[in-house]
């Protein structure tokens, strides 16, 4: 009596593409949006694809995210850049179905200004001026 090789039963889940792959892949589905919006978005995701370009999109968790938030201020990039950056990545991980998306739980705005340092911000309009707020 043969013995059958339950080994062949046995069935591995493939990797899930990384997000430098499902990046490219929401790049080319975008068709419906402006040359500028193609170059800011390419422009944006070439600030997190060296983070997380080899990450598997599964993987990306809120940390990582607030790493690159981080990482982004360190090096000086302007609070505006990082939005882009962080909603551009959100975007992408929209488009691989991840939720919840952890791009879009850290709540951007606030992070933006709670962990880039005070110098890199800009102040506040001054409500003084005659013409403002008419």
């Amino acid at each position: 009596m043969r013995v059958p090789d339950i080994s062949a039963l046995e069935h591995t889940r493939p990797a899930a593409p990384t997000f430098a792959e499902f990046a490219a892949r929401w790049q080319a589905s975008r068709v419906d949006v402006r040359e500028s919006t193609a170059v800011q978005h390419r422009t944006a995701l070439n600030r997190v694809l060296p983070v997380s370009g080899a990450r598997p999109v599964d993987a990306i968790m809120t940390a990582d995210v607030a790493d690159l938030v981080a990482r982004l201020a360190g090096e000086g990039k302007a609070r505006e850049s990082i939005r882009k950056s962080v909603t551009a990545t959100a975007m992408v991980l929209d488009f691989a179905g991840i939720t919840p998306n952890p791009a879009r739980s850290i709540g951007c705005k606030c992070a933006c200004r709670a962990r880039i340092p005070a110098r890199w911000s800009r102040p506040a309009p001054s409500t003084s001026r005659p013409w403002h707020g008419y």
